[in-house]
């Protein structure tokens, strides 16, 4: 469920009172992946986008992307890993948020671990960070913002990957990280 006034809060009540209510532990959840159209749109597409949230996934759906899936969060949960690896995707495409107003872009080194993450079992090319234009989807939707023009954009690239890597070392698990970066210097 969402709180539907979220935006009319102050920062306490904010604090206070969670945007959005999971029943169980998501961990385990592939969503939307219930939905029998969906599913079928799902079995057929060549790439698939791994974003955060509920409201990305509306934003998405709405914009007619339908190859997506929700993380619940900044991390790729075993069931979601699962699913890939028993699918034939072309393309992966990690589109955490893009947090690059706040002093830390979490979005952004959270994709960047998917990344390494996803790069243990499936070929570095054959997965993009491609991070929203905005804040998220539901943002984007929101001011109007070009789905095209994102889907289109550029990836993140290599130099980039390695100088957030660099700028927040302390962000990443050594062992995955070296393993990481001896693969693809």
């Amino acid at each position: 469920g969402r709180l539907l006034n979220w935006d009319e809060l102050d920062e306490e009540e904010k604090k206070r009172k969670p945007k959005w209510k999971k029943i169980e532990r998501s961990e385990s959840w592939v969503y939307p992946l219930f939905l029998p159209e969906y599913r079928q749109n799902l079995d057929i597409q060549d790439e698939i986008i791994l974003i955060e949230s509920i409201g990305d996934s509306l934003a998405l759906y709405e914009e007619g992307y339908k190859n997506h899936l929700v993380t619940f969060g900044l991390e790729i949960s075993p069931a979601i890993m699962s699913f890939l690896l028993a699918g034939d995707y072309k393309k992966i495409i990690l589109a955490s948020n893009n947090d690059s107003s706040k002093e830390v872009n979490r979005g952004k080194i959270a994709a960047i671990k998917n990344l390494i993450k996803l790069s243990s079992v499936f070929p570095t090319e054959m997965i993009d960070i491609k991070l929203p234009t905005l804040n998220d989807f539901g943002e984007m939707r929101e001011r109007g913002e070009s789905f095209l023009s994102w889907a289109e954009g550029k990836p993140l690239d290599k130099s980039e990957i390695l100088t957030t890597i660099e700028e927040n070392r302390d962000k990443f698990n050594d062992q995955k990280l070296g393993k990481f970066l001896k693969k693809h210097e």
